[in-house]
């Protein structure tokens, strides 16, 4: 094990709080009791925003640098408190109960958490407009999780600016228009097999988009893994008829949700992440939202949603939508076949796994069409806010 480096000004917990944490390098490792102090929080740079709080890059001991997600749990007034408070708790709770006991290639690895809670007896009582954190949930959260290369979001991002529409150069496809098929079956195949694992332990994920999908480059390899699992939950739960309030909180992003999730149409199961990856493939070969369209880019996110919601609501078929952005043959087919508006016709991840085939040095693949790509220093530049 590393030895604990010096940090020099290194921010310490307030002494009316209480931290506790564990960590380990690799998955087989025994964890490992950890402080705040043994991440080097001074020099930290950021990465992105998530749904919950934002994504630092740090260091563990000065050795292994990690991804830190970090969120506050601020008081709230006291109408807001319960509501806010609890769907914040239960999905970072649900995101460690999963990832604590995951082991996949394609699962972006948890390497530990530190959990910072209030001792009320040393804090001021609020003055009656504010409810004191309850001393037994944590007053902030730290996941540290492996540090990837990218997300497909940025891959998007870095493709094209968002001010115009010149879609000629888009993640899997060549500017004369053709498809990359084989990078795009070996992303699919990374895609499918962390699907399919997250599905086998009983889970669906709920908010699957480029921006959750991300991409680790290295020793000339590159492989995909899914990340963010703050939205998952038990699917088999879902079919038990449960109260319709336990499914009304948006369990994802709007623009990449099934029918039935953004509406709301009783149980749903575990087809609608099907749903999902199949508007993400469509977007990274065309390089735009194949249901918010092209000339709606540019719009809010409020307003990119009322458009998304609109055309599902209509009787426009999306089956096609692959086929429209060049994507045939059996695998557009059975993609097209994931926007089937009925969840129980849609197909399994293991059906497009199958579909896809097999493929021998897909992480090559994958890493080739990423060094093609040329957009690995612009992505590093954007993280540290250099140009």
């Amino acid at each position: 094990m590393q030895s604990i480096a010096a940090f020099g000004n290194q921010q310490q917990t307030p002494h009316h709080l209480k931290e506790s944490g564990l960590f380990r390098i690799h998955p087989d490792d025994d964890p490992i009791r950890v402080a705040i102090t043994d991440f080097d929080l001074k020099n930290k740079s950021y990465i992105a925003k998530g749904s919950f709080g934002k994504v630092y890059k740090t260091s563990f001991r000065g050795g292994l640098d990690v991804a830190e997600k970090k969120c506050i749990f601020k008081e709230r007034r006291v109408e807001d408190y319960e509501h806010e408070q609890h769907i914040s708790l239960e999905s970072w709770y649900r995101e460690l109960s999963f990832h604590g006991s995951s082991k996949h290639e394609h699962i972006v690895r948890l390497h530990g958490f530190i959990a910072i809670s209030a001792d009320i007896s040393n804090v001021p009582l609020p003055d009656g407009k504010l409810r004191p954190l309850d001393p037994n949930r944590p007053k902030a959260l730290h996941l540290f999780l492996e540090l990837m290369t990218c997300s497909f979001r940025e891959i998007l991002n870095c493709l094209f600016d968002k001010s115009h529409s010149d879609y000629s150069k888009t993640p899997f496809k060549c500017p004369e228009g053709k498809v990359q098929v084989e990078p795009f079956r070996a992303f699919l195949k990374h895609v499918c097999s962390g699907l399919i694992y997250l599905h086998d332990n009983g889970y669906m994920h709920r908010d699957l988009k480029p921006g959750n999908i991300l991409l680790k480059v290295e020793d000339g390899r590159a492989v995909a893994k899914l990340a963010d699992f703050g939205t998952i939950k038990d699917y088999k739960e879902t079919t038990r008829g449960e109260e319709k309030n336990l499914h009304s909180a948006d369990p994802g992003t709007t623009k990449y949700g099934a029918p039935e999730v953004i509406y709301n149409e009783g149980p749903y199961t575990k087809s609608c992440d099907l749903w999902s990856i199949s508007i993400t493939s469509v977007q990274l070969i065309s390089g735009y939202h194949p249901v918010v369209t092209d000339e709606s880019q540019n719009s809010t996110s409020r307003s990119s949603n009322t458009i998304y919601c609109r055309r599902i609501s209509s009787d426009d078929p999306f089956t096609d939508l692959p086929e429209k952005v060049g994507l045939g043959g059996e695998l557009g087919e059975i993609l097209g076949k994931c926007l089937e508006r009925d969840p129980e016709e849609r197909p399994s991840a293991g059906d497009v796994l199958e579909v896809v085939g097999g493929l021998e040095n897909d992480g090559v693949l994958l890493w080739e069409w990423f060094k093609d790509l040329g957009i690995g220093e612009d992505i590093e530049s954007k993280r540290t806010g250099k140009r």
